[in-house]
């Protein structure tokens, strides 16, 4: 239990011991990796064998391809965690874009950019910020957004 899952149901971790339970048909207190990989599915959540794999390398102690209770909680823990800071990551990103995008508009021309870069006092060529938008933008419209915006 050293991913921080307990043994009441604060985390819902009853909900998930019960799951575990009906997994383990033959009740010997043990999964394998394929009803491991099905419980998990069940659960929604986003691992790919290769990541689940992985999380069973982690915390099979008996290193027998099965899991325990505990080592089952362990692995829901590292899911959930790394959902978080997922998570966490595409809302810090997102609070980065708002401050970029002072029209709040949900876009980002080549003139907010250039804007930027002249307020945190960076050099930067008009025609490099154009060329970060060329490799980006699918619709070939921050050209002209860019002219018609910096010359106001």
């Amino acid at each position: 239990m050293k991913y921080g899952h307990t043994n009441d149901d604060d985390d819902g971790t009853l909900q998930f011991r019960l799951r575990f339970e009906k997994a383990d048909r033959d009740k010997d207190g043990l999964i394998s990796y394929q009803e491991l990989k099905t419980l998990i599915e069940s659960f929604k959540y986003p691992c790919s064998d290769a990541e689940l794999q992985d999380y069973v390398n982690e915390v099979d102690i008996n290193e027998n391809g099965e899991v325990n209770v505990d080592a089952f909680l362990d692995i829901i823990s590292i899911i959930q965690n790394g959902i978080e800071e997922k998570n966490n990551s595409k809302n810090e990103i997102i609070e980065a874009f708002k401050i970029f995008d002072k029209n709040n508009t949900g876009l980002l021309t080549p003139k907010n950019v250039f804007d930027i870069f002249k307020q945190i006092d960076q050099t930067i060529q008009e025609e490099e910020v154009l060329q970060m938008f060329k490799e980006c933008d699918l619709n070939r419209r921050s050209e002209e957004r860019f002219s018609r915006n910096a010359e106001t």
